[in-house]
């Protein structure tokens, strides 16, 4: 659940949260291979309930593709990168202490 009380749920929603109350959790990844079969990414990036803040950034092949920052305030974000072409994806998070972000809806195409 986010800040408005929306929930975000589906087969493909991931909460990436950092429960440490003293440090915040910079440079974590997670990395797919999709083997170039992929011309677009799309889903939905926002706050989880508590949040201060957080920042999301998307890579194609280690190619910054987009960054979102998220907030206490931020609505939900959709979407649609083009990843034509990539071997690798890559979603790298920086978070406050007790922070989240919600990564909904993630689908590739």
């Amino acid at each position: 659940m986010d800040n408005f009380g929306n929930t975000h749920y589906s087969s493909y929603t991931s909460v990436i949260y950092n429960s440490s109350s003293m440090f915040s959790a910079n440079g974590y990844y997670a990395e797919y291979r999709v083997y170039s079969q992929y011309s677009t990414l799309t889903g939905t990036v926002s706050n989880y309930q508590e949040i201060e803040s957080g920042t999301l950034r998307i890579y194609a092949d280690d190619i910054l593709l987009r960054t979102y920052t998220i907030g206490k305030k931020t609505d939900p974000i959709n979407f649609s990168l083009d990843i034509t072409g990539a071997d690798y994806i890559k979603f790298e998070v920086d978070l406050s202490c007790r922070s989240g972000i919600i990564l909904s809806d993630v689908e590739l195409s």
